[in-house]
């Protein structure tokens, strides 16, 4: 059995001269949108690692550093510090396939990431003011999800997998007031017409 590894290790650096800063009024889709210059500084790596017979691991992760400024006001730093972007990811999967049948495990970490909000939450943090509005900067902790998938093909037509996801039962949010669901198991059916 011979082991493999491949790499990709990369970093760049994005300017936008209008990144849009999307600021939820309330828990439904309502929200006001503010624009500013953005600065973003990004360094990823990943890696394949075949272990063995139809056995691999493969890891990822990546490092943001933000910088949103105000054309208008550069007081409002931190509700431009919101943008929801982590300032880390990372995941890693266990995967095996051999014939018909592939298994993964595998986890999934999202950094912290700020928010801005006009409205009361729980992860209400700094509090700056604008155009008659108050808006905080809402901060969400990190997260960890953990799932699993397993796949049996019966033929090239026809398969069956079962998949689980966010097993910690972890309180996730991608999106700011939009909860990931909990721990959840699905099973299906592949078909090709």
């Amino acid at each position: 059995t011979t082991s493999v590894a491949d790499f990709d290790i990369h970093a760049g650096y994005d300017m936008h001269d209008e990144y849009n800063l999307f600021v939820n009024m309330d828990k439904t889709s309502r929200f006001v949108v503010y624009g500013g210059k953005a600065k973003i500084f990004y360094a990823a790596v990943s890696s394949d690692f075949v272990l063995g017979d139809g056995l691999s691991l493969k890891l990822s992760g990546r490092y943001n550093s933000v910088e949103v400024q105000s054309e208008t006001d550069n007081n409002l730093r931190k509700l431009y510090e919101g943008t929801g972007i982590p300032q880390f990811t990372a995941d890693g999967w266990l995967e095996y396939a051999k014939g018909k049948i592939s298994l993964k495990a595998g986890v999934q970490m999202l950094g912290e990431r700020t928010f801005a909000s006009a409205m009361e939450s729980d992860y209400m943090g700094s509090i700056v003011s604008l155009d008659g509005l108050t808006f905080n900067q809402n901060v969400i902790d990190g997260s960890v999800n953990v799932g699993f998938e397993g796949r049996y093909e019966v033929n090239e037509n026809l398969g069956i997998f079962v998949r689980g996801d966010n097993l910690l039962g972890q309180k996730i949010y991608l999106y700011n007031y939009y909860p990931y669901l909990g721990t959840n198991i699905l099973i299906g059916v592949r078909v090709n017409l």
